[in-house]
């Protein structure tokens, strides 16, 4: 039954489509030949319009008014000319066949050569006049037969561009009548082809229903997932050499910090160096999170004071013509979250309405509050969390008085990759709603053209204490004591840093470029070391591949793998003891590496012989 329906309204809507094309072709030769028409028509009244000109200046330049000049009369008959000349080109493919109408014997283009004609004669007898207005002998004045016969040839002028211009529009009159007449029929057609298509297609719906909605929910879930795929891969190929950019500032920043000679001042610039670092890296951790291939550490934390403490980075990373007005009354309402999250949720939307204040300068409003919602009040099919709770949210609203956004913009603005900026842009907003719903809340997006944009966030509020974050531990320099390492990493920087860390820590510490360099290197020292770090992504064999090998032959040694990527992101960690994500401090190398070294002489099967 229903495929017999699916077909007779596929049938209909078939002849539906094949009945617009006739008429879509149809109203287009109706425009084109109104359009038509009307440059005839137009080129008529650029003749009377100048030859009226031209009569009227010369009748001036007769009685003696200075005003005007020979030469505006000569530039009024040449565009008249130039319309006369247009109008008889237009009429040989324009007009509908308008050229070959008889009126009084004559063929419309006949009476257009008539009246070019005329328009010659006119102008000999302007030319005329104007030579004898200072021959008192020929005369020139009015009532002179030569100023009747100017007006005579001005009457011919006029008459003949009417006659032309009255059977233009009749014409025109006629062919639009007989269009509108097949315009109607076919547009009947159609209507009553697409109300049957209507009704049929409404009964199929009817009966599809339930099927369609499923449908529509699993490919919702599907392209979801689609795009938290993609940005996961894609922030795993940022993590790995991002990270070890930043592993060198980071890992030397930590040994500076440890010297207890460092002057304060030079200290606490080392200090926000080293913090700047494990911010940028902790922006590949929130897309990582955002992607569900990361979990953040979370506590529990004053909301207005969250939004403080990034005020003047929010300076720093808006144009300098930009201000930003904040109004904070969250008051000592708490969230639990990962405070750098949300730092970053508050960044993207102040940065993003920086931008769009841009052509006119008005500060962006950033405002806190708390409020209480429904959760059916939070629905927002765009861009709300499905498992959302009744109770009080703290929302922070970050509002411009930018260009606003369109209806296509506003629908796709929280899609990953899609952006209305320069390339490059397109993951902001996205991380931004990932992070959002990742806490339990729920945003909210409004915006019209012309008069700005405003995006709401709110988190629900948590009836906890604030929570500390944890202070780092003091590190012994001495836990090496004279045990030895070997790193295999890839990449210059990050070894050298490696070795220093290491060092300074009392290790005596090789280091290769390659996996094969490094199980050359435990060949020449039969195995003799106390912990092997190796990187996860190198040319050639990988960290994975080179350390079954070295587990395979050297099955006593501890072996930690080090990475760009996220934990979760090395999925099979092989027969490796530790893992450590770059970059990384001096305390928390020291940390992993303590956790799983050998003992200062232990040596299994070699501990009387000597590293070469």
């Amino acid at each position: 039954m229903i495929k017999s329906i699916q077909m007779l309204g596929i049938s209909f809507v078939l002849l539906a489509i094949c009945s617009l094309g006739p008429l879509l072709f149809l109203h287009q030769e109706w425009l084109i030949e109104g359009k038509e028409y009307a440059e005839l028509t137009a080129e008529l009244s650029k003749i009377r319009e100048n030859v009226a000109e031209a009569h009227l200046w010369t009748e001036e330049l007769i009685t003696g008014d200075t005003g005007q000049k020979i030469s505006d009369v000569t530039h009024r008959f040449e565009d008249a000319h130039a319309a006369a000349r247009e109008f008889k080109t237009a009429l040989s493919h324009k007009g509908g066949g308008v050229m070959d109408v008889v009126v009084d014997d004559l063929s419309i283009l006949d009476h257009t050569l008539e009246l070019q004609q005329q328009l010659i004669r006119l102008e000999k007898s302007a030319n005329a006049r104007l030579a004898d207005r200072f021959d008192d002998r020929l005369g020139s004045e009015a009532g002179s037969q030569s100023d009747i016969d100017f007006d005579f040839i001005y009457e011919e002028v006029l008459v003949s561009a009417r006659l032309i211009e009255k059977t233009v529009r009749t014409h025109q009159s006629a062919a639009s009548t007989a269009n509108l007449r097949n315009h109607r029929l076919t547009l009947a057609v159609w209507i009553l082809t697409l109300a049957g298509s209507f009704v049929l297609l409404l009964l199929l719906r009817r009966r599809q229903s339930k099927m369609e909605l499923e449908k529509t929910v699993m490919e919702a879930r599907f392209q979801e997932a689609q795009k938290l795929e993609s940005l996961g891969v894609m922030a795993g190929g940022i993590a790995h050499d991002f990270n070890n950019l930043l592993q060198a500032v980071s890992g030397n920043a930590s040994l500076l910090l440890h010297d207890e000679e460092l002057p304060e001042q030079v200290r606490d610039q080392v200090k926000e160096i080293d913090a700047g670092a494990m911010k940028a890296s902790e922006l590949t951790s929130q897309m990582l999170a955002y992607a569900g291939k990361g979990r953040l550490n979370e506590r529990v934390i004053q909301f207005d004071k969250l939004v403080e403490e990034i005020t003047s980075l929010v300076r720093l990373s808006t144009p300098k013509t930009i201000g930003v007005e904040y109004s904070m009354n969250a008051g000592s309402s708490t969230i639990q979250c990962n405070e750098t999250q949300i730092q970053q949720v508050v960044m993207n939307l102040v940065i993003n309405a920086a931008e769009a204040s841009m052509h006119n300068h008005h500060p962006v409003e950033v405002k806190t509050y708390v409020r209480s919602f429904r959760a059916a009040d939070l629905v927002d099919p765009m861009a709300a969390n499905s498992e959302l709770e009744d109770g009080e949210y703290v929302v922070i609203a970050v509002e411009d008085r930018g260009s606003g956004m369109s209806e296509e913009a506003q629908a796709r603005c929280f899609e990953p990759f899609f952006s209305t900026k320069f390339t490059g842009r397109g993951l902001g907003l996205a991380a931004v709603l990932g992070i959002v719903r990742g806490h339990g809340g729920a945003m909210e997006l409004k915006s019209e053209l012309g008069v700005g944009t405003c995006f709401k966030a709110m988190f629900p509020i948590c009836e906890f204490e604030e929570t500390k974050p944890l202070s780092t531990e003091k590190i012994v320099e001495t836990d090496g004591n004279g045990r030895t390492a070997l790193v295999i990493d890839d990449d210059l920087m990050v070894r050298k840093i490696l070795v220093r860390m290491l060092e300074r820590t009392g290790y005596l510490v090789d280091s290769v470029e390659d996996g094969d360099l490094g199980i050359e290197m435990l060949d020449r020292a039969q195995g003799q070391y106390h912990v092997v770090i190796i990187d996860m992504e190198m040319p050639g064999r990988n960290g994975l591949e080179v350390g079954r090998e070295i587990n395979r032959r050297w099955s006593h040694l501890p072996l930690v793998l080090s990475s760009g990527y996220g934990r979760e992101l090395v999925q099979d960690r092989g027969p490796f003891q530790a893992f450590i994500q770059k970059p990384y401090s001096l305390q928390a190398l020291v940390k992993v590496v303590s956790s799983v070294v050998l003992p200062l002489d232990e040596f299994p099967g070699h501990s009387d012989e000597a590293r070469s």
